[in-house]
């Protein structure tokens, strides 16, 4: 038998004060429709008689178009007006040239003075540039999926899950069990970010359509006193997509499971023996450790 030679140690463990499993459920919606530039170049002749207005150009519709308008009045009347969204921009004597840059062009007109009887002759020269929105997908394209992603589209099991600091710190609530007794439980700030990949089958191929990152905060109800450290776990991530009936968004819904546990590292006190390792012959393996907290 081996002498009972009980000794006192203290170590570093890990105590676990709160531990709660609750699902988490996300709802997203990303537009597939992105914005075209078309850009068009648009020129031609002047030819109308003095003390008429001729419409060069308008557009149709909601379209953001910009651009440069370049005017010559070459002969003809004595002036020649540039009437841009409505407003005179700038007036033409003959033989002169003039260009301006827009930002938002709706209409594009000329007016000329003088010389009543006579025609005003020019040319202009219109450099557009659209903003138009297209989808890309057609109802046939309309098979996807999506996983949990790291910023660059790679596949990954986890994503960020930690608590937020707060400036006042964990907020003291009393709360009223079902038995009717009164605790105090702290007020914690969870967050729970990451990155999903939504992937098309388009004619056979797959392809990443987007990577779209997504977050959540929630506020937990813990026994968490001061001292202690939150460690929080992401378990039964899923992930699903789908277009809508004119393919021009996705909806997009994210659900997993979160393991929050509340801890502290304490010290303990433990009474043992000294142990050594057993051979075959021994008939009793090392005395029991005994724990006192």
């Amino acid at each position: 038998m081996m002498e009972n030679r009980t000794q006192k140690h203290c170590i570093n463990v890990l105590k676990l004060f709160d531990w709660i499993t609750k699902p988490v459920n996300i709802q997203l919606s990303e537009s597939l429709e992105r914005q075209v530039l078309v850009n068009d170049q648009i020129c031609g002749n002047i030819d109308i008689p003095c003390g008429e207005n001729a419409l060069l150009w308008m557009v149709k519709g909601k379209l953001s178009v910009s651009g440069s308008v370049t005017v010559c009045h070459q002969m003809g009347c004595e002036h020649m007006e540039v009437i841009v969204n409505g407003r005179t921009v700038f007036i033409l004597t003959r033989e002169e040239e003039q260009t301006m840059n827009f930002s938002n062009l709706r209409s594009i007109e000329v007016r000329c003075k003088g010389n009543e009887n006579g025609l005003c002759i020019g040319k202009y020269c219109l450099t557009l540039h659209y903003n138009l929105n297209k989808s890309y997908f057609s109802l046939g394209d309309c098979q996807v999926t999506c996983f949990l992603s790291d910023e660059f589209g790679n596949p990954t099991d986890s994503l960020v899950c930690q608590e937020i600091t707060q400036t006042i710190g964990r907020r003291n609530i009393e709360v009223t069990l079902p038995n009717g007794e009164t605790v105090v439980l702290q007020k914690v700030k969870v967050l729970k970010k990451g990155f999903i990949t939504v992937q098309i089958v388009n004619k056979g191929k797959v392809c990443n359509l987007c990577i779209i990152p997504f977050q959540v905060v929630e506020k937990l109800l813990l026994y968490a006193p001061l001292g202690t450290f939150i460690k929080c776990e992401v378990t039964d991530f899923e992930c699903a997509a789908c277009f809508t009936d004119d393919c021009k968004s996705l909806d997009i819904e994210i659900s997993f499971c979160q393991q929050v546990q509340v801890m502290a590292n304490v010290k303990m006190e433990v009474e043992a023996n000294l142990c050594f390792p057993r051979s075959e012959t021994d008939i009793y393996p090392c005395s029991a450790v005994h724990d006192h907290l």
